[in-house]
């Protein structure tokens, strides 16, 4: 959305500017909430409690998908290709513990209404997107959409901190923290 990658997601990925072992996703939920149902949504806010085995907070945002699509009034070709009872699933991920050494920018966006984003610069998300790729422990796959992406950065010509991969990658623990990654280790 605020880079211009032509893919659906059905996550929202946040992160803090600065660690935060006590932050809860949950202080959210209430305000949230609120929004959605002020724009006629009707939906179900979940904690996924996963912060057991990672540092990143995560919630469910569940709504009828008919119900909702007819709310921001769908064509009926696409409602008569979904079951009445399907959920839509909007997951939301905060990382409480980001790894240093990245820069934000301030995005605008003006639907549904305006508003700016504090994000990563590109270089960063580059970085982040490459340690999913290279560190993602998913059945020892890559996810298609890492694919997708990285195919988006590179046709876009878009340049990787490598610094900030190092720091994630020395995070996830899967380079030793004196180890330096250069272009050629890279």
């Amino acid at each position: 959305m605020l880079y211009g990658l032509d893919r659906f997601s059905e996550d929202i990925d946040f992160s803090l500017l600065e660690p935060d072992k006590d932050f809860t996703i949950t202080d959210y939920f209430t305000a949230l909430h609120n929004e959605l149902t002020s724009f006629g949504f009707n939906t179900e806010i979940n904690d996924k409690n996963k912060r057991t085995s990672t540092n990143i907070e995560s919630a469910f945002i569940k709504a009828g998908t008919i119900k909702n699509l007819l709310t921001v009034e769908a064509p009926d070709q696409y409602l008569k290709k979904i079951p009445g009872s399907r959920l839509l699933k909007i997951r939301i991920e905060v990382d409480i513990d980001p790894p240093a050494g990245f820069e934000t920018e301030a995005k605008y966006l003006l639907n549904p209404i305006p508003f700016s984003v504090n994000t990563y610069k590109i270089p960063y998300l580059f970085a982040g997107k490459m340690h999913a790729i290279l560190c993602r422990k998913w059945k020892m796959r890559v996810k298609g959409r890492d694919w997708y992406d990285l195919v988006w950065y590179i046709r876009n010509h878009y340049s990787l901190d490598l610094s900030h991969l190092q720091e994630r990658m020395k995070q996830s623990g899967h380079i030793p923290d004196k180890e330096t990654l250069d272009k050629k280790s890279f």
